[in-house]
């Protein structure tokens, strides 16, 4: 009874003295998935998910791919409310790229490809991303989309750690947009009925 709670608050003491850098970003990645269960407006997400990775993970760059209306856009730190429309090329790379399931690190995107062709197309993609990790956000229908990260500031490499946090903000995020974009499809759905209601109500006045 006693053991489990005592152990657990001396692991975090000794997390918060000997691993403080490590434990802050791990609690803010926490902090972080709560908080994005909360949010239905998309910009939100984007810029709450963008912010947290840049800033936990000290990375030089963080790039939000999503797919949005058949197409995928991207949305970088600064930028979350304009996404600019990715080329028929880099979309192409882009799904090839989620349809690989798990993270893909750039020195290992040649290994995961059956062929040359797919290895030049991802290594393409990395090129023009700047990025040194993908990280997909999983969907069961389609490929929603990836989180493209730069280099650590530091020089340091992702290690298993960074990556198991940055799957499991993946699939909190990957939730998060879908119920996002179905509450602004319910949204526009209801404007539509309430319009159809009013037309329908002023002519059936001007009948009677």
């Amino acid at each position: 009874v006693l053991f489990n709670p005592l152990r657990q608050r001396v692991q975090g003491w000794i997390d918060r003295i000997f691993f403080r850098g490590r434990y802050e970003y791990r609690e803010r990645l926490r902090d972080l998935s709560s908080r994005l269960a909360s949010l239905l407006s998309p910009p939100q997400i984007r810029e709450m998910l963008l912010d947290a990775v840049s800033r936990s993970l000290q990375v030089e760059k963080v790039t939000l791919v999503l797919a949005e209306g058949g197409d995928y856009r991207l949305y970088s730190l600064g930028r979350p409310q304009a996404g600019e429309a990715a080329s028929p090329e880099l979309a192409f790379s882009i799904s090839l790229a989620g349809r690989k399931g798990s993270p893909l690190g750039r020195a290992a995107a040649g290994g995961w490809c059956g062929d040359d062709r797919e290895g030049e197309t991802l290594r393409a993609l990395f090129e023009a991303l700047e990025a040194v990790l993908l990280v997909p956000l999983p969907s069961h229908d389609v490929n929603p989309g990836l989180i493209a990260l730069g280099q650590k500031r530091s020089g340091e490499l992702f290690v298993d750690e960074d990556v198991e946090l940055l799957t499991t903000i993946a699939n909190q995020a990957a939730t998060a947009i879908e119920n996002a974009q179905s509450y602004e499809a319910l949204q526009a759905l209801n404007r539509e009925l309430e319009q159809r209601v009013a037309a329908r109500t002023a002519a059936l006045r001007e009948a009677l």
